[in-house]
C-alpha cells in the first residue's frame, strides 16, 4: 500500500478518534488525498483531523480552500438530511408505523461529529403491509417513488429513503428467520429503534460483504464498524456472529473486516481467526472504488445480480438468468419459461428511459466487463472466490 493511503487512514483514524493526527513521515500527495476523500464520501471527516496541523504542513492554500467549502457543504446537507429524517420519523410514529433504523441514521450518532458521518441515504425496515401507509407519508410529504423489490426507494432534493420489508437481498440463506429476527429483537440508540446490539452489527458485516463482493465496499464502512464495536463490544454475541457468517458464506469476509479493524483502527476485537494475512491488499481494494462502488461496478452488480460474473457476463449482461429478474418481473416467479419475454420487456424499459443513450451503455457495459477482471482478480488474489 502506499504512503499516500496510509496517510488518509491515519487521518480518518484520528478523525473517529477525536485526536490530533501524527505528522506525516514522507510526501504526501494532498491533491490524491482529497480527491480519493471526496470520492470515498469521507472529505469532512479527513479535515477533520486534518485541520487541527493544517497550520503547520504545507498545502496548498487553493487546496485547503476547496476542501474546506466541500466540508461545510457537506455538513448542512447532512444537518438538513437529519432534520428531514426527524421529521418523517415523528409523522411515521403518530401515524404507530413501527419501523426499524439501519446504518447511517442510527450510526452517527457514535461519530464525535454526527454530521460528518455522510448518508447517501436512510435504511429502514418496515412490515410489508405497511407499505400503503408508508406511501401515502411520503407522497404528502412530496417524495417521489420508484419500486424495488425488497421495497421502494422514495426521494426529494437529494434526500432519499430506501424503506426495505425484507433483508433477502443481503441474507440469502433462512431469510424468513432473518426479517422475523430483525422484527422482533429490537434496542433504541440515540431514541432510534433498530436491532438489537448483535444483530445490528452482524448486519453491518453481512452489509458490507455483500457489496464488497460485487460493486466495492469504501473504507467508511471500516470506521462504523470501528465505531460500533468500541461502544457496544461487550453487548454483541461474537460465536454467534461467525456461526451466521460461515451460514451466509462471509466467514472469510469477516475474518478480513475484523483483523483489518484491530490492524488499521485499533478495535481490538479477540478471538477472531488471524489466518487471514493480506490485510494491507483487502484495505486497499476498498480504496480503490467509492464509498460502494462507481458508475460501472452497480452496473455490474445490478445486471448480474445472484450470478458470479466471470467467462459469460456478457451474456448475464444482456441476457441474466430468471433468478437475477423474478424480484422485478414478478410473473417470472410463477412462469419461468417467459424469460425471454422479461429479456425483451427489460430491454425497453431501457430504450424508453428518457436518458437512454446507446453510445453510453456501450460504454458502462465495455466498463462493467473490465471491472469483472479485476473484481476477480482482487477477490482471487484476497482468497475471497475460488
Amino acid at each position: 500500500m502506499q504512503y499516500n493511503d496510509i496517510y488518509l487512514i491515519a487521518l480518518l483514524k484520528a478523525s473517529i478518534y477525536d485526536k490530533t493526527p501524527d505528522f506525516p513521515t514522507e510526501a504526501v500527495d494532498w491533491q490524491y488525498i482529497y480527491n480519493k476523500s471526496v470520492e470515498q464520501n469521507i472529505a469532512g471527516l479527513v479535515y477533520n483531523a486534518l485541520n487541527k496541523i493544517i497550520d503547520k504542513i504545507n498545502i496548498p492554500s487553493q487546496l485547503v480552500e476547496e476542501w474546506n467549502k466541500h466540508t461545510i457543504a457537506s455538513f448542512m446537507h447532512s444537518v438538513k438530511q437529519f432534520n428531514e429524517f426527524k421529521s418523517v420519523s415523528s409523522i411515521l410514529t403518530e401515524k404507530q408505523i413501527d419501523f426499524i433504523g439501519l446504518k447511517g441514521c442510527v450510526l452517527r450518532s457514535l461519530y464525535p461529529v454526527p454530521e460528518l458521518r455522510t448518508m447517501g441515504d436512510f435504511d429502514i425496515l418496515i412490515k410489508k403491509e405497511q407499505l400503503t401507509a408508508i406511501k401515502n407519508i411520503f407522497s404528502a410529504k412530496g417524495y417521489s417513488a420508484k419500486n424495488d423489490y425488497t421495497g421502494i426507494i422514495y426521494s426529494k432534493n437529494n434526500i432519499v429513503w430506501e424503506v426495505f420489508f425484507s433483508l433477502n437481498e443481503e441474507f440469502k440463506i433462512n431469510t424468513d428467520k432473518w426479517d422475523k429476527l430483525f422484527a422482533e429483537k429490537t434496542t433504541e440508540i440515540n431514541s432510534i429503534v433498530c436491532p438489537d446490539f448483535t444483530l445490528f452489527f452482524l448486519h453491518l458485516i453481512i452489509h458490507t460483504g455483500k457489496h464488497y463482493i460485487t460493486e466495492g465496499a469504501g473504507i467508511r464502512n471500516l470506521c462504523d464498524i470501528t465505531l460500533f464495536l468500541n461502544k457496544y463490544k461487550k453487548k454483541i454475541d461474537f460465536d454467534y456472529i461467525e456461526e451466521t457468517c460461515r451460514e451466509q458464506g462471509y466467514y472469510k469476509l469477516y475474518c478480513h473486516i475484523i483483523n483489518a479493524v484491530n490492524i488499521w483502527f485499533d478495535a481490538n476485537v479477540k478471538g477472531v481467526d488471524t489466518i487471514q494475512t493480506n490485510i494491507d491488499g483487502f484495505v486497499e481494494y476498498m480504496l480503490l472504488n467509492g464509498i460502494y462502488g462507481k458508475h460501472d461496478n452497480v452496473m455490474l452488480s445490478q445486471l448480474t445480480k445472484n450470478e458470479n460474473a466471470g467467462e459469460n457476463t456478457i451474456r448475464k449482461l444482456f441476457f441474466p438468468s430468471a433468478g437475477s429478474l423474478k424480484y422485478r418481473y414478478k410473473y417470472l416467479m410463477k412462469m419461468p419459461f417467459l424469460l425471454p419475454i422479461a429479456w425483451i420487456h427489460r430491454f425497453l424499459s431501457a430504450i424508453f428511459r428518457l436518458n437512454f443513450s446507446t453510445r453510453r451503455m456501450i460504454k458502462d457495459t465495455k466498463g462493467a466487463i473490465d471491472y469483472a477482471k479485476v473484481r476477480n482478480t482482487w477477490l482471487k488474489k484476497l482468497d475471497l472466490i475460488d
